[in-house]
């Protein structure tokens, strides 16, 4: 914790699990690899998004998600992307290729 400032722990006073808070699942799989390797066992649950409250409303982190895809599957990816509520900003071609930008909640990257 010393040398890792964005990362956060404190144990849950409901049944005592230890709560992990990161910048992200790529984050949290460093930190969990890096554990394994040095001979801790442990026992993972499924990531969960952080919401906060301003305001009186609560609100959740928008992720900005940039993708490149072959023409053909532009289509595809823009049906999966806002089928977990990502809203698309831009669309620009470029050759055979299309570049999707959309902005998107952290929770439906997480799945």
């Amino acid at each position: 914790l010393d040398k890792n400032l964005a990362l956060r722990v404190r144990k849950s006073e409901e049944d005592g699990k230890w709560i992990v808070s990161g910048r992200g699942v790529l984050h949290l799989s460093v930190l969990i690899e890096t554990m394994r390797r040095e001979g801790y066992e442990l026992q993972v649950g499924q990531p969960q998004v952080i919401f906060k409250e301003i305001d009186g409303v609560k609100c959740e982190p928008i992720e900005e998600l940039t993708i490149n895809v072959p023409e053909e599957y532009a289509s595809k990816m823009i049906d999966m992307v806002t089928r977990r509520k990502g809203e698309m900003v831009k669309m620009e071609s470029a050759g055979e290729r299309v570049n999707l930008e959309f902005d998107m909640p952290s929770r439906g990257i997480i799945g």
